[in-house]
């Protein structure tokens, strides 16, 4: 958007992407420093509900929503194949360490979530720049 001046398809999916990515990411930060938060006197979702039952739902939600989300871009014919590839493996791979969370609910589990997060979108940028279809 900023480099166009316009708001176009490109800065809508990119934006929906990020929305999408930060809710794992903020409730597994949430979660490894909750003690941190309930300190604090903040009331997030791992303070307020501590069997993490919701955050878990939430996590897992957020991550299948990210799949289809993040593919949208080759639909719209914005990139290529290689991207559409590589972002479905390491959706996978980000829902794979969400549902492991689920399960075991911990703060073991929360930090590999974090470090996931943390890797899922620069890789997803990277790909993206690597296969982005000329306009």
């Amino acid at each position: 958007s900023a480099a166009s001046g316009a708001v176009d398809r490109g800065a809508l999916l990119l934006f929906t992407i990020v929305f999408v990515w930060q809710v794992p990411h903020f409730l597994a930060i949430a979660w490894v420093y909750r003690g941190d938060y309930a300190a604090a006197g903040y009331r997030v979702m791992t303070v307020a509900v501590p069997d993490g039952l919701r955050v878990a739902r939430h996590v897992v939600a957020g991550c299948l929503l990210l799949i289809p989300v993040s593919l949208l871009p080759t639909f719209f014919g914005l990139v290529g194949a290689i991207y559409y590839v590589g972002t479905l493996i390491i959706g996978i791979m980000f829902l794979v360490f969400a549902l492991e969370l689920a399960r075991l609910r911990d703060v073991p589990a929360a930090r590999q979530l974090m470090l996931a997060s943390l890797v899922y979108l620069p890789t997803l940028f990277v790909l993206m720049s690597l296969d982005k279809v000329a306009v």
